[in-house]
């Protein structure tokens, strides 16, 4: 039973250890540095110049942020726009996602890879059958 009891306390320390490495990770702002758009069809885009940037907080539970890019339609050229800003920053650990956004906004975004310097995030776009991921450089 001790035994037990001491497997359950260790866990449940190495997660909020792996939880606040994660958070510390995270913590900051980051510059949106390029994108990849796979759309429902499968037809894969990079876009190099996307305009953006992401910032943030766990302590106060926020994300601040935005982006601008254009995407090839069709044979036509549209510009998206995505606002991050969130008061409700959420962290799962285990399945490696971030909840954040705001009413229809909210979107789930799965941690793809995270380093001092690189951070890389994917969310998939219902409304417009897009898998987007977003490659982000950290600002110092």
């Amino acid at each position: 039973m001790k035994f037990i009891i001491f497997l359950l306390l260790s866990f449940s320390l190495l997660s909020c250890s792996k939880e606040n490495r994660l958070e510390n990770s995270l913590f900051g702002n980051w510059t949106l540095s390029r994108m990849q758009v796979t759309d429902g069809q499968l037809q894969q885009t990079i876009i190099n110049n996307p305009v953006g940037e992401i910032y943030f907080n766990f302590q106060n539970a926020y994300v601040s942020g935005s982006c601008l890019f254009v995407l090839p339609v069709d044979g036509a050229m549209y510009q998206f726009e995505m606002d991050f800003s969130s008061p409700n920053l959420s962290l799962d650990v285990i399945d490696q996602t971030l909840l954040f956004g705001q009413g229809e906004y909210q979107n789930t975004f799965k941690i793809i890879l995270v380093t001092k310097r690189d951070l890389v995030l994917e969310y998939y776009d219902a409304l417009n059958f897009q898998l987007r991921k977003f490659i982000f450089v950290k600002q110092e």
